[in-house]
């Protein structure tokens, strides 16, 4: 077996004669990005000799030799989830990696790169805005040492890392942070084939022109690195093609197609006293990001705390940073854990979905903790890097790298490897549930609420490993076996469409024959109607039981299928119920995208999954008219349910509403802007939402925007918004609800830079 031991004379600081910094002008490139005129990224040529790179390739490979066969392994490489977590996302990140921790390494390559690290600017950061973990201005970092984890990456035939951005890494005693990253070109010069590469950017499914970094006229030395002004842009990219011993440094970057083999190391800073200033600054990823930093001075409608603060949760610290958006009153929500309560409407709820699912075929599963990475949140799930989901004005961010989950389906992955983990200790189980309490940015109404609760379930088959296209017909039958055991409901069901379409519903053909699906869609909608039929017959009797509403008790239930579109499913539907006098739409389901399933490593497996929000159930099953009323502790709400039984609820009183309204012109910069995912508009109206629960909590029925202007002359555009002050549990009295008012007014002014009409 090779030694991955480092030779005392390997890498001496002297590097080859002909190495030269070249930095990267953005006035100048093909094509230009002006906006990146001032940013700092620099690529180092001839840095390492041929004889080096292949010296360090082979002391990486070395070290992954457990055996006589002398063979190295390269692992999958992972995903980055945040707070020293990793995920295997190979729809998002397909390539070999080799982790080799060595210090003594990491020593020998700093001394060689050192003094282009100098000339690139990179030792010292000064009074700069940082991009990649926090606002720098007011601050200074001195260059500490190399991460001591260097990743060698290797990218064969068809392989892949999707566009992505490189983050901030924080060390454990949070003494210091990377805002640069290092990538070393250690071979692959003119080796990679075209055709391969073509290839490859069909396998990263873009979903926006130039997002993949192509140039078939020329060719290409070892893959090509873009940088780019937005995820998905086609003008403003370039292109930097690296070469045997390059090394490029950049706080960032967009970035498809690497070279055949690279290692990669981030630059550790510690923090220094400020004493020069400097204009350069780190190089930015996305416009977004821009516009958010311009903004800040004059509006930011969640205040960002120091790097230095922290936020605990669940008896976990989390850093914060620039993205930290979360206030104190949605943490106040975390841990009551309603759907635990046996005698919650919520929990009531809960239980009787669990019951139309039932062991041993299902697990029934609760997640306690909402504080999930991004990466599974949305990455995994295939969002966009520029979908509105990621939004800081949609999403409660603890910093950049965490969020409070927005859906149960963050979880979705880790539930489909439990199904394949449990063919070895369960192996009936081959379908869940799970429930949740889920956070959003959102309106104020009686419909919606900051923190809410949903409940989603899947059900899996397994098909042949070898040719399932060719096997489909008895994948189809083992799973029509199945859909006869369920017992049937008795309910007329209106399915007018026909299970696939061609345009509005379509087949995943590369992956899935239509008999199949036919099969799977039968399994799903009669598993979901006969839960839909056992919530509503329970609505029924707790109505008659109230002798409520006699005629709806001798109107037939009606249900309906209707077809839908859901970025996980493909086909996909609703099920809406005919419910006093309206059509109300229950849940969403659909065939699993199989993509999810390969990226989940279940790639052997076909089914389906469905999700519903809890409160929209239980307010239908126990007549509750404010959503606020979950959170109530109230003994007069709370003392009307109990465990396995559906009551009407009963208003204990009405208090009288006061309603106020707010006006104002909104700043200059704010009346037309907008923002990409991940950063923050001048003003946007959840801002808005956010600031009144932040005055006055629940004791705010709803808001309402009244009346908007754009002045003809000035331009500036003018916006009224009710408040509806309403407590659910006492009257307000007026001096009461004036100091909240005045409150709020002071707090639009001092946050988003309104002007108060």
């Amino acid at each position: 077996m090779g030694s991955s031991s480092v030779a005392e004379d390997f890498l001496p600081p002297q590097a080859p004669s002909n190495a030269t910094v070249r930095r990267v002008s953005f006035l100048n490139t093909d094509p230009p990005i002006p906006q990146y005129k001032d940013y700092n990224a620099v690529v180092i040529d001839n840095v390492l000799t041929e004889e080096e790179c292949k010296e360090l390739l082979r002391i990486a490979e070395a070290s992954t030799v457990k055996d006589t066969s002398g063979s190295p392994t390269w692992d999958r490489a992972m995903i980055n989830t945040g707070g020293g977590g990793q995920i295997l996302a190979t729809v998002h990140r397909n390539c070999g990696r080799v982790i080799f921790d060595s210090s003594e390494l990491a020593d020998k390559l700093l001394a060689r790169l050192m003094p282009f690290l100098k000339e690139a600017c990179v030792d010292h950061i000064r009074n700069q805005p940082l991009v990649t973990g926090l606002d720098g201005q007011g601050k200074a970092y001195r260059l500490s040492r190399l991460n001591e984890k260097l990743r060698f990456l290797k990218y064969e035939g068809g392989e892949y890392f999707r566009p992505h951005w490189d983050s901030n890494y924080l060390t454990a005693d949070e003494e210091e942070e990377s805002f640069y990253t290092l990538h070393l070109y250690l071979n692959g010069d003119g080796e990679q084939n075209l055709e391969e590469l073509l290839q490859a950017s069909k396998k990263a499914e873009t979903d926006h022109q130039g997002s993949v970094n192509m140039d078939l006229s020329g060719k290409l030395l070892g893959g090509a690195t873009s940088f780019s002004a937005s995820y998905g842009e086609e003008d403003g990219i370039v292109r930097v093609f690296p070469k045997t011993g390059a090394l490029r440094a950049s706080s960032g970057r967009w970035s498809v197609v690497n070279p055949r083999r690279s290692s990669r190391i981030s630059i550790l800073h510690l923090a220094e006293p400020l004493t020069v200033t400097v204009t350069r600054r780190n190089l930015s990823l996305t416009a977004s990001r821009k516009t958010e930093e311009k903004a800040e001075t004059k509006s930011n409608a969640t205040a960002r705390p120091s790097p230095s603060q922290s936020l605990t949760i669940e008896g976990q610290t989390y850093r914060t940073d620039q993205w930290t958006n979360t206030p104190d009153t949605i943490l106040s929500h975390v841990g009551r854990r309603l759907y635990l309560d046996e005698n919650h409407p919520l929990a009531i709820t809960r239980k009787l979905i669990e019951s139309q699912f039932p062991g041993p075929v299902y697990g029934n599963y609760s997640e306690k903790n909402p504080v999930v990475s991004v990466a599974q949140n949305f990455d995994v799930l295939g969002f966009a890097p520029d979908h509105p989901g990621r939004s800081r004005t949609d999403t409660y961010y603890i910093n950049d790298k965490t969020v409070l989950r927005t859906h149960t389906s963050a979880h979705q992955q880790a539930y489909f490897q439990q199904i394949n983990r449990n063919e070895a200790t369960r192996p009936k189980e081959v379908g869940y549930t799970v429930v949740a309490d889920v956070y959003r940015r959102d309106a104020i109404d009686r419909s919606h609420y900051p923190v809410f609760h949903q409940m989603e379930g899947a059900m899996l088959w397994k098909r042949p490993v070898t040719d399932p296209l060719k096997q489909a017909a008895r994948t189809a039958a083992a799973i029509m076996e199945d859909v006869n055991r369920i017992p049937a409901h008795g309910v007329p069901v209106e399915d007018p469409n026909p299970t696939i379409h061609t345009e509005r519903n379509p087949l995943q053909a590369e992956h899935h024959t239509a008999e199949e699906v036919e099969a799977v869609a039968a399994h799903l909608k009669r598993s979901l109607e006969r839960m839909v039929v056992k919530i509503f017959t329970e609505a029924r009797k707790a109505t008659a039981a109230a002798n409520a509403d006699a005629e709806a008790q001798t109107e037939p239930l009606k249900v309906r299928w209707v077809e839908a579109y859901f970025p996980f499913t493909s086909p996909s539907w609703e099920l809406e119920v005919f419910w006093q006098g309206d059509w109300l739409e229950i849940l969403g389901c659909g065939v699993i995208k199989q993509d999810l399933l390969i990226n989940s490593d279940v790639p052997d497996r076909i089914g389906w999954a469905f999700g519903l929000g809890l409160e929209r159930i239980a307010m239908l099953l126990f007549n509750i008219p404010d959503i606020r009323l979950f959170w109530s502790r109230d003994e007069r709400f709370l003392s009307q349910f109990k465990a396995g039984q559906i009551t009407r609820f009963e208003p204990f009183s009405k208090h009288p509403a006061c309603y106020k309204d707010v006006a104002f012109w909104l700043p200059s910069a704010a009346a037309s802007g907008a923002s990409a995912a991940g950063g923050a508009v001048p003003i946007h109206e959840n801002d808005i939402m956010e600031i009144v629960r932040g005055v006055a909590g629940d004791l705010v029925e709803d808001v309402r925007l009244i009346d908007e202007f754009t002045h003809p002359k000035t331009g500036r555009k003018s916006m009224c918004y009710r408040i509806n002050y309403r407590s659910l549990e006492r009257t307000l009295t007026n001096e009461e609800t004036n100091e909240l008012h005045e409150q709020l007014r002071e707090k639009l002014v001092g946050q988003l830079g309104v002007e108060l009409r």
